[in-house]
């Protein structure tokens, strides 16, 4: 509570890089849906339904269209890490919140389990077709349970080791892999419906009857197949890592959801209409009769060896794929739990070397072994689809709650009818979850079981883990001063603090301005941003001591700490969201990479920033010793004015004198008079009557500045014109005399606008990006 008190004091906001597309949050919500859900349930819906199976989907995407609207809404005006979990907590009481979180944990891992036993059986056919002696030798004695299960168990042990040591699927291979499910699918459905077109009596024998287990069995292939419409409420768990979340996170939850739906119905429906059962058996008892394989026999008898290879890889690689994110997010949600001192902090605990949450890993991957290996598949989609059920009711309830409770939040979508649609939903979710406590005891059982140790364990003991409060996640709201000149400082490297907080400090003050104290914590691509939280405090240090040295010299300071799987892109965030005038970055003087100049973030930065960038190679302590005489290197270029223009402000501060210097190479066409007329008019324009430009002409420019730079305490120079093939960001010149000069150089680029930043890029060939956010902010002069 202390630290949290600290925090605030100093005003630290903590918030998360948003980094994901409107196509990368459709993708997760389609890859998620469409995965192992409809090659292994398919067959069991038509089992329980038969041909009705087709309505049960169409059906249950209704239901879920009712609870994606609750999603829609309470994720676009408030789009914090958690999903469900998050919106539960802070609608409803801190046990139901607990609940939900609990219940939503366990569904995870009762879908991994569900999709480890898919696996299971789709690599039993492979083994059957493939590789008989082994089949029959090892598999084919431990019969179609065990030997299904010993595969489910190898495969999930594979993905919780893989997933324990930190390797993880990148966001465009997921898009890759989603889209290949797709066209699997596709394929089956076109060769289907082509076979239903030329055969229609047999499809319509194979409708016949719609309903032969009555509406009930309908019911029931509803409440086990609606595991395979969970997916697009991932969207809401990443929502703090979404751009333009009130937008984005509305349309990518209904677009995942509508292509989920109409690929379902079109492959239920190719599976019954197309399937030619053997003589005397009917469509939907054939189909029924081989259980999670029931797509694999349907699309060998009008696909032949075709649909039994596009069906099993199709299955193996849906399954292994949602095997591999299910292990992710249900250990996730745990580590979350455990972080949020909702369970033993322990599950919190993030490995020091691997950085992934390795304990919350491990207990999560005993229960995936021991549920893959004991539960038939029936109860185990059962009892994940029961779990859904029960966490959608309660978003359902919490989006009429937080209507009521906080009618002056800001929505930028609000639920058509309401409260009529959310309550539906509500209902109909209920309904669904009775109707799987009442035709499935085991997977009741189940649930009710881990529920009720939930439950006890929460009142006797989980609820006094918990913390009062979560300040020291998020606190204190600093918006942008409109029409203020702001220098954002990302800070990194303690050894550097005070040159950059000093730096940033007299730039703010030399126009008025505020300074806005940046530090990023970065975590694996394969960990959730929200896990940065764990390595936070030592950063909360840094941008302490930065403000206190920012306060001291009378500038108002800010601080932000953001948490990114990309540092760079956290700093480009903060510059868009804070609409900075000028980043002011520190480098080392050389880097690790032959392939970077600057190194991977400051490279970026410096490319793509919307404000001036200026970055410090500092030899000097600017806060003890500050600056006794300044050399600024003037070119030809629209970075010219900014040197000038920093040139003047540090110099201010400090009462130091400024010498400009014009060097360029022997024999070169332009003529040194018009730069130093222009040089002199525009200085003159200043109110600098007195201040000449020395020109100099020499063979090596980079050396000849080097040299003269002994003479200074620091050097400014200015980005150069650049090739468009080779991205120099600064140019060659300015990085050479960085990295040789022996006093600190203050390299500087500008943010050009209008037409001369459109001519500058794309004819002299300028790297810039031409501002956008801080369109109509004051001139830094």
């Amino acid at each position: 509570m202390a630290e949290a008190k600290a925090v605030d004091e100093q005003q630290i906001r903590i918030e998360f890089a948003r980094d994901l597309t409107l196509f990368d949050a459709t993708m997760l919500g389609i890859g998620a849906m469409i995965g192992a859900g409809i090659f292994v349930l398919t067959g069991l819906a038509v089992n329980q339904a038969g041909p009705a199976a087709v309505l049960a989907f169409g059906l249950n995407g209704l239901v879920t269209l009712l609870t994606a609207l609750s999603y829609a809404e309470l994720s676009s005006s408030i789009p914090e890490a958690g999903g469900g979990y998050a919106f539960v907590r802070r609608a409803l009481s801190a046990p139901v919140g607990f609940l939900s979180g609990w219940m939503l944990w366990f569904a995870y891992t009762v879908a991994c389990a569900l999709y480890a036993r898919g696996c299971g059986a789709y690599f039993l056919e492979v083994f059957e077709a493939w590789t008989p002696g082994f089949y029959h030798a090892v598999l084919a004695p431990l019969g179609a349970h065990w030997g299904g299960a010993l595969i489910a168990v190898v495969a999930a042990m594979f993905f919780v080791t893989l997933n324990w040591v930190g390797a993880a699927v990148t966001g465009k291979t997921e898009d890759v892999i989603t889209l290949a499910k797709i066209v699997i699918l596709g394929i089956f459905a076109l060769v289907g419906l082509k076979a239903i077109a030329g055969d229609v009596p047999t499809m319509r024998a194979n409708f016949t009857p719609l309903f032969p287990n009555g509406v009930g069995g309908m019911v029931l292939a509803m409440g086990l197949t609606f595991i395979a419409f969970e997916g697009y409420d991932l969207i809401a768990t990443v929502s703090e890592e979404i751009k333009d979340p009130e937008r984005n996170i509305p349309r990518a939850i209904f677009l995942s959801l509508g292509v989920a739906v109409v690929v379902y119905i079109i492959v239920v429906f190719v599976c019954v209409g197309a399937v030619r059962a053997p003589e005397g058996a009917t469509a939907w008892r054939f189909i029924g009769g081989a259980g999670e394989a029931g797509l694999v026999r349907s699309a060998e008898t009008f696909m032949g060896g075709l649909g039994f290879v596009l069906i099993v890889v199709g299955g193996i690689f849906s399954t292994m794929s949602a095997l591999n994110a299910t292990v992710l997010a249900s250990s996730r949600v745990c580590f979350s739990m455990g972080r949020d001192h909702m369970l033993p902090a322990l599950l919190g605990d993030i490995h020091h070397r691997r950085r992934t949450p390795h304990i919350a890993i491990l207990v999560t991957g005993a229960l995936i072994l021991l549920m893959a290996a004991t539960l038939p598949l029936e109860t185990v989609g059962a009892g994940a689809s029961l779990l859904f059920l029960l966490c959608f009711a309660l978003t359902n309830l919490s989006v009429i709650v937080i209507r009521y409770r906080e009618p002056d939040l800001q929505r930028a979508f609000r639920i058509p009818l309401f409260p009529v649609l959310p309550a539906l939903g509500t209902i109909t979710c209920i309904v669904l979850a009775v109707s799987q406590f009442s035709s499935q005891p085991a997977a009741s059982c189940m649930a009710l079981g881990w529920i009720a140790v939930g439950l006890i364990g929460y009142f006797l003991y989980f609820r006094h883990l918990a913390m009062p409060d979560r300040e020291v996640y998020v606190v204190g709201h600093h918006l942008p001063s409109p029409g203020r000149y702001t220098v954002l400082v990302p800070i990194h490297n303690p050894e550097t603090v005070d040159n950059l907080a000093t730096l940033g400090a007299v730039l703010a003050k030399a126009n008025n301005g505020e300074v806005v104290l940046l530090s990023i914590a970065e975590v694996p691509i394969q960990l959730p941003v929200k896990e940065g939280m764990g390595v936070v405090h030592g950063r909360q240090q840094l941008l302490e001591k930065g403000a206190k040295i920012v306060r001291g010299m009378g500038v108002e300071a800010e601080s932000v700490l953001k948490i990114s799987h990309n540092a760079a892109d956290g700093i480009l965030h903060a510059a868009r969201q804070e609409k900075c005038d000028m980043i002011v970055m520190g480098w080392r003087g050389w880097t690790g990479d032959h392939q970077r100049l600057l190194g991977a973030v400051l490279d970026k930065v410096v490319r793509d920033a919307p404000c001036d960038v200026a970055v410090l190679k500092g030899e000097r302590d600017l806060s003890e010793d500050g600056v006794r005489r300044i050399l600024v290197n003037v070119t030809a270029s629209p970075h010219a004015d900014l040197v000038v223009d920093v040139g003047k402000g540090i110099a201010a501060h400090w009462g130091a004198p400024v010498d400009y210097l014009h060097v360029q190479k022997t024999g070169t066409d332009i003529d040194p008079l018009t730069v130093e007329r222009y040089f002199q008019a525009d200085v003159r324009k200043r109110e600098n009557p007195d201040i000449d430009v020395e020109l100099v002409e020499t063979p090596s420019i980079a050396a000849t500045i080097c040299r003269r730079s002994a003479n200074y305490d620091l050097v400014l120079i200015g980005a150069a014109r650049q090739s468009i093939v080779r991205e120099i960001l600064f140019g060659s010149k300015a990085l050479s005399v960085a990295k040789l000069s022996r006093s600190s150089v203050l390299m500087v680029k500008s943010r050009l606008r209008g037409p001369r930043a459109w001519v500058w890029r794309y004819f002299l060939g300028s790297r810039l990006e031409t501002p956008n956010s801080n369109a109509g902010r004051p001139s830094p002069r």
